[in-house]
């Protein structure tokens, strides 16, 4: 999901109070619906889109007003829901403490509520989208070493964990489990929190007991900090800053009384340097793990101890999986593409088995890009020149299109563009100019272009592709008869219309 910070006050009509000021530096897309965070007044808006981009509906969440640090995040893996979050507040004798608070909202408003037992500084949704781990309790006078782990598909609930465990440290990150099998009566479900020199390991079911915690230290002291990690089956494999090595570890069952239900064995696996980036592809049985490390991309099937090697340029640092076929090879099979930072893509073409590598090829570009968009459904990579890499950045033109099922590249000839965003779908790239106004969209399927300038002097500053299935975009405008920081709501065949791109506002 795209999320980005519009540089700059924007100034929007509030909800319901027309000439009201409502001041946002955020917005993420929903299904045919945006979200904008006033983070000056702890207030978060959403405007849903009918049909023909007009607005029919708009909602405010409402949080306490003594409420602080209220952010918004995308949950991943949904493209109809965002999270928000305020850390709640300290009290004193004046005043109650208040609780921080989650709020998941869709387009049609708030879907649920959890409120934290005190307040918090900081929360993050887990890569699944399932959950959210919230740390950094706020207190006066002592620091209470907690963390609350909220499951999205239990609206109200909260489970606490104690961190006694982890010798005071404080975790920085986590990832769970999806439900795992197991000899009891309900799945197994995991949670694994990282912290320097240590990782612990918690049933979430159980959370009163204590963790299974495996140190990762050096010589007495404290060793590499967990920073990744990724279930594989019953495996957790474990990635540690700096490291050349690769911490995996089996949760066998275990059926002792009052404890936890697995019992972890421990081993390793090397790299060529140190681990880049780690992924699991499931489309081989067991599934493969991928890590990026140095010179090196490695396959490894966790099932066997097996091992493939693919060399790759030291600047690539994304690895995408697709399928489909190849020039000389018309079979749509699993394959890989690693990239960046270099003119230079490899392909690498899988079989059956999790090590099974029938071929690996490069392909030489004119220019590294410096972003790059994956649509791998559509067997589609677009390549970015300019920029930061982020999909929202405030200056990126595509200078190609890389069809990774034959393996060509179609430059573009956009430089004057400084936007570009791909549509969740992967069909529509909207292209922006922001000197004079132009708009235009190109079909990837087709090739075709639609173009046009807004009227009356409007600047475009920023462009949000909206998910929902239907391809569209908002173009947010300054300038012109609009009010600052409205927007057009841009749609599939109609920027050559005789009418002009409807218009919206918070």
């Amino acid at each position: 999901m795209t999320r980005f910070t519009i540089s700059g006050l924007v100034l929007l009509a509030a909800t319901g109070c027309p000439g009201e000021d409502f001041t946002t530096g955020e917005v993420l897309p929903l299904d045919d619906a945006v979200v904008a965070l006033d983070a000056r007044r702890g207030e978060v808006r959403v405007v849903r889109l009918g049909a023909g981009g007009v607005v029919d509906g708009r909602a405010a969440l409402v949080f306490d007003e003594r409420a602080q640090g209220v952010r918004v995040l995308p949950r991943p893996g949904r493209t109809d829901e965002v999270l928000a979050f305020h850390q709640g507040r300290v009290g004193d004798a004046d005043e109650e403490t208040l609780d921080a608070e989650l709020v998941l909202v869709g387009p049609e408003g708030e879907r649920g509520r959890w409120t934290l037992d005190g307040p918090y500084l900081s929360f993050a949704p887990d890569v699944g989208g399932r959950y959210v781990l919230v740390s950094q309790p706020r207190g006066r006078i002592a620091f209470e070493n907690r963390v609350e782990v909220i499951d999205l598909d239990a609206p109200g609930v909260s489970v606490p964990l104690s961190l006694r465990s982890l010798g005071g440290e404080v975790p920085t990150a986590a990832a769970f489990s999806p439900p795992l099998p197991s000899e009891g009566e309900t799945p197994l479900r995991v949670a694994a929190l990282f912290a320097a020199g240590q990782l612990s390991l918690f049933d979430l079911d159980a959370p009163d007991t204590p963790p299974a915690t495996i140190p990762t230290t050096v010589g007495g002291s404290a060793g590499p900090m967990p920073i990744e990690a990724r279930f594989v089956g019953r495996e957790v494999v474990v990635r540690t800053a700096s490291s050349s090595q690769l911490l995996v570890l089996t949760l066998n069952d275990f059926v002792g009384e009052g404890g936890l239900r697995f019992d972890p064995s421990i081993r390793t696996l090397a790299t060529a340097g140190p681990v880049r980036r780690l992924s699991v592809d499931p489309r081989s049985d067991p599934p493969r793990l991928i890590a990026l490390a140095g010179t090196t991309l490695h396959l490894f099937d966790l099932g066997t101890g097996a091992e493939a090697q693919i060399a790759v340029p030291l600047q690539h640092a994304f690895v995408g999986l697709f399928d489909g076929p190849a020039p000389g090879d018309p079979v749509v099979r699993p394959r890989l593409v690693s990239y960046g930072g270099t003119a230079q893509l490899t392909f690498v073409d899988l079989g059956e088995a999790p090590t099974a590598v029938r071929a690996s090829s490069d392909l030489r570009l004119q220019a590294a890009p410096v972003a790059t968009d994956l649509d791998a459904d559509g067997g589609r990579l677009v390549l970015y020149g300019g920029g930061t890499g982020s999909p929202s950045t405030a200056s990126r033109s595509p200078f190609a299109i890389l069809d990774l099922f034959d393996r060509s590249a179609t430059p573009l000839g956009v430089t004057s563009l400084d936007r570009a965003v791909l549509a969740p779908e992967g069909r529509s790239l909207w292209l922006a100019g922001t000197s004079d106004g132009y708009l235009a969209r190109l079909d990837l399927d087709t090739g075709e272009l639609e173009e046009r300038f807004l009227p009356g002097g409007e600047r475009i500053t920023a462009l949000l592709p909206l998910g929902g299935g239907a391809e569209r975009a908002l173009a947010f405008t300054r300038g012109g008869p609009s009010a600052l920081g409205a927007f057009r709501v841009l749609t599939p065949g109609e920027l050559e219309a005789d009418a002009d791109p409807p218009r919206g506002a918070f």
